[in-house]
């Protein structure tokens, strides 16, 4: 079976979203850094990037979530936004009154 060689673009699939990240991810946690096909062209093996992914850590939930429960989802968890400007400019908008301020138009 031939081996299928990656871009940094279809790094995407595996969680690496920037230069950045891949290469604190090489550094520190050990991710496949790849080799140089030429001067300017970086590739990795698929095979060890599953690899990898198949070997890290499973992560425990953060102690600082809230709440015993799972984070609601869909329209209900999102609470909708109350108007940046006032609705009714007559009634709740404060009066605009240019001298107040010392600016002078002319």
């Amino acid at each position: 079976m031939d081996k299928v060689l990656l871009r940094v673009k279809d790094l995407k699939r595996y969680g690496v979203n920037n230069w950045v990240t891949l290469g604190r991810w090489i550094r520190e946690a050990g991710a496949p850094p790849g080799f140089y096909l030429g001067p300017n062209t970086r590739a990795w093996y698929k095979e060890d990037w599953d690899n990898w992914l198949a070997n890290r850590p499973s992560a425990a939930p953060p102690e600082n979530v809230k709440g015993d429960g799972p984070a609601p989802t869909g329209t209900a968890a999102r609470k909708p936004k109350p108007p940046s400007s006032p609705t009714n400019i007559g009634e709740s908008a404060p009066a605009c009154n240019a001298s107040s301020n010392g600016a002078r138009h002319g």
